[in-house]
């Protein structure tokens, strides 16, 4: 009865279309969520991301669900999740990001998920870090560590958003760091982000974690700008 009445007055309605969700356990409804620009990217070694990671580093697999793009459903959703505090939502990307991973049987079993950090001066105002909201249901399905304290950001970096390509790579050259590099020796570290662009920051954490003896990397995002 009380559930009722807040419903009521606080209706859980859908994040995109607006219409009223069956439940509150989830934040878009499905018919949305079958219209989201799925990738489709179940081919480990054929797909953009890899391709465009694979010429500098070795990996074992880098994969993103969706397509990120101005005005559509996927930069929505991670507007609400990144600026306007709607964890809840990098909760739900993160579960799907997961099944995604689980789906995949022939990629090799990961051992630690290693969300790519924020400097510590965002991560005070923001209030949390979205990368770290979406890489804990990963890190979950996949039953492996999230030690999301081993790599930082030394250095605060303007945003990427609208740079060019060169600059982008030149304002994330060395500013990540490994506490403990002996923790991720000889282990398979997937990394985690919300959206790859250029590969700029993706790239920064590679060019650190490939100094590690005996690494296996990979890469997850939940999505993939398609300009």
């Amino acid at each position: 009865m009380i559930k009722d009445f807040i419903n009521l007055i606080y209706p859980n309605l859908c994040c995109l279309c607006g219409e009223p969700l069956p439940s509150t356990q989830t934040k878009w409804c499905l018919s949305c969520d079958l219209k989201l620009p799925k990738t489709h990217f179940g081919s480990l070694g054929h797909n953009t991301i890899y391709q465009a990671l694979t010429g500098q580093w070795s990996l074992e697999f880098a994969l993103s669900s969706y397509y990120f793009k101005k005005g559509n459903a996927m930069q929505t959703l991670l507007h609400q999740l990144k600026y306007r505090g709607k964890i809840q939502l990098g909760h739900q990307l993160g579960e799907k990001r997961a099944n995604d991973l689980i789906k995949l049987h022939h990629i090799k079993p990961v051992d630690i998920v290693l969300p790519v950090p924020l400097h510590p001066s965002k991560l005070l105002t923001r209030g949390y870090n979205q990368a770290e909201v979406l890489g804990k249901p990963i890190a979950d399905r996949l039953k492996c560590q999230l030690p999301f304290e081993n790599m930082r950001r030394t250095r605060a970096t303007q945003t990427q958003t609208k740079k060019a390509r060169y600059t982008r790579w030149e304002n994330v050259d060395s500013i990540f760091h490994i506490s403990k590099p002996l923790d991720l020796e000889n282990k398979h570290v997937l990394l985690v982000d919300d959206v790859f662009t250029t590969g700029a920051t993706i790239g920064g954490c590679l060019n650190v974690l490939s100094e590690i003896k005996g690494i296996k990397m990979s890469v997850a995002t939940l999505a993939i700008a398609d300009y």
